[in-house]
C-alpha cells in the first residue's frame, strides 16, 4: 500500500490557494492533507514553519461549524518537514460548548510526526456575559511605503510574503508604571490568495502563516550565513529561477 504522504504535492500557481487541503477518509476521520507544495526557506532543513501552522488550522476549523473562530494556539515542532512530499493532519477534538471548542491537531509525515498544536475556538454568541473580549487598543504605527526598499535584505528576495521593518515604540510597561518598554515590531502582508468564501478564518490562517517569518533566521545554520554574499545571492537568483519557471511566467 503506498504511503499517504509519499505522494508529492502540487505546484502551486499564482492563482492556488497554498492552505488548500484535502480530506482523507481513507485515513480516518477528521484526517487532511495540503494539497500544494510548500515553500522551502533557502538552507532551512525543511518546509516554512508558518505553512505547517496555518493548514494545521485550516484542518482544525473544518471540524467545527463556521460561527467558531480561533481565538488561540500553541504549537510544538518536532521534526522538519519535506517539500517533495504530503503532511497529513489528524484532528482530535477536545472538547466542544455552546462558546468555546479545543482541537488538538498532530501533523505527520510518513507516519513521523512533526509538529502538535492545540487550537482554542470561540463561538459567535452575541452579548452575552462573560464572553472573551480584548481592551488593549493597538498601537499607532506609520504605513508602510508603497516602493519596496533598495536596502532590503537578500533573504525576503524570495519569500511568499512582503514585509516592512516598523520603527520601535516606547510604550508605558504598564497603566500605572513609569517605566517604559521598547516594542519592536514588522509589517507583515500576505500577498497569495484568500478565498472569498472562506470567510474570516481563512485570513486567520493567513496570519499564522506571515507570524513565523520573523524567526527565518534563527532557524537558518550558521554556516549559511557565513557563506559570502556573492554566493548567497547567487542561490537565491537560482531560486527564484525555479519558482518562475513552475509559476510558467
Amino acid at each position: 500500500m503506498v504511503n499517504a504522504t509519499s505522494v508529492a504535492p502540487e505546484k502551486a500557481s499564482p492563482a492556488s490557494n497554498i492552505f488548500e487541503i484535502a480530506e482523507r477518509k481513507d485515513l480516518g476521520d477528521d484526517v487532511f492533507t495540503n494539497v500544494y507544495e510548500q515553500w522551502l526557506p533557502p538552507a532551512a532543513r525543511g518546509i516554512y514553519g508558518g505553512a505547517v501552522i496555518a493548514l494545521s488550522l485550516a484542518a482544525a476549523q473544518k471540524t467545527l461549524t463556521s460561527d467558531y473562530h480561533i481565538h488561540s494556539c500553541q504549537c510544538t515542532f518536532l521534526h522538519p518537514g519535506s517539500v517533495d512530499c504530503r503532511q497529513t493532519f489528524h484532528v482530535t477534538r477536545a472538547q466542544q460548548g455552546s462558546t468555546f471548542a479545543t482541537c488538538t491537531v498532530e501533523c505527520r509525515q510518513q507516519d513521523e510526526t512533526i509538529l502538535i498544536i492545540t487550537v482554542s475556538f470561540t463561538r459567535e454568541t452575541g452579548d452575552v456575559p462573560g464572553a472573551v473580549e480584548h481592551t488593549a487598543a493597538p498601537f499607532e504605527i506609520p504605513a508602510p511605503p508603497t516602493e519596496l526598499c533598495e536596502e532590503q535584505p537578500e533573504w525576503t528576495l524570495t519569500e511568499p510574503f512582503q514585509r516592512r521593518r516598523v520603527d520601535a515604540i516606547d510604550a508605558p510597561a504598564s497603566s500605572n508604571s513609569s517605566h517604559n518598554r521598547r516594542i519592536f515590531g514588522q509589517w507583515f502582508r500576505f500577498p497569495g490568495v484568500i478565498p472569498k468564501s472562506g470567510g474570516p478564518g481563512v485570513h486567520l490562517h493567513a496570519l499564522a502563516f506571515l507570524t513565523d517569518g520573523y524567526f527565518i533566521l534563527g532557524s537558518t545554520p550558521s554556516s549559511y550565513m557565513a557563506t559570502p554574499t556573492r554566493i548567497r545571492r547567487r542561490a537565491i537568483i537560482s531560486a527564484q529561477a525555479e519558482i518562475s519557471s513552475s509559476n510558467g511566467q
